[in-house]
């Protein structure tokens, strides 16, 4: 069996509710997620398809319905789009995947206003009330955001809301400063950084392989 990253043992543990090696008990059948990824024009209509299959083949591990795992789904360059909510009559895991698959780059490809996608994401986990549950937010960027002061305000915001944050810094153009600033406590558990979308697939199927 291949060894985790720290990025896979915290995809599996919190994002991809199934079991894993280490801790014992980290398996999460209930929870709230919203992905939010980048499709600004420095990633590129390649790797957005990478981060896109990325995002799947997790989705694909979840168990997701109205009663256990609901995932948004946001897509943002300078403007941002919910390609799906957390209402609970939309959490179909075959239209939730088609409508990502659908998801044209080309629509996208502009500036990066990662602020407005978190304060989205935020407003997201804000009409659902679902008492207890946890609420996790993950962020796919390339690079630097429109505002390092307004995306460090957004994020916060959300995270005074009690939503965990994970940043997932893919390339080495990213802003490890801002990135860092994004993700919950401790960062060293919460930012991860990859060398680029060939990589963060390649951790992802080692998460989906297993």
């Amino acid at each position: 069996m291949k060894k985790l990253s720290i990025f896979g043992l915290m995809m599996t543990c919190l994002l991809a509710s199934i079991h894993c090696q280490s801790p014992p008990k980290c398996q999460q059948e209930i929870l709230s997620m919203v992905m939010v990824v980048d499709a600004s024009g420095s990633v590129g209509p390649n790797d957005f398809e990478l981060a896109k299959q990325a995002t799947i083949d997790i989705i694909d591990r979840m168990n997701i319905n109205p009663n256990k795992v609901h995932v948004g789904y946001i897509v943002y360059d300078n403007k941002v789009q919910p390609i799906n909510t957390l209402l609970s009559t939309q959490q179909s895991k075959t239209n939730i995947v088609n409508m990502i698959t659908n998801i044209n780059y080309w629509t996208y490809a502009g500036g990066t206003d990662t602020a407005k996608a978190i304060d989205l994401s935020r407003q997201m986990f804000s009409t659902i009330s679902r008492p207890n549950v946890p609420q996790i937010a993950v962020i796919f960027t390339d690079g630097y955001s429109n505002s390092e002061s307004a995306t460090k305000i957004a994020a916060d915001k959300l995270k005074g809301d009690g939503v965990v944050v994970f940043s997932v810094g893919i390339t080495s153009y990213v802003n490890d400063r801002e990135l860092e600033y994004i993700a919950t406590d401790p960062k060293t558990d919460y930012y991860m950084k990859i060398a680029n979308y060939n990589q963060l697939m390649i951790e992802v199927n080692r998460i989906t392989e297993r």
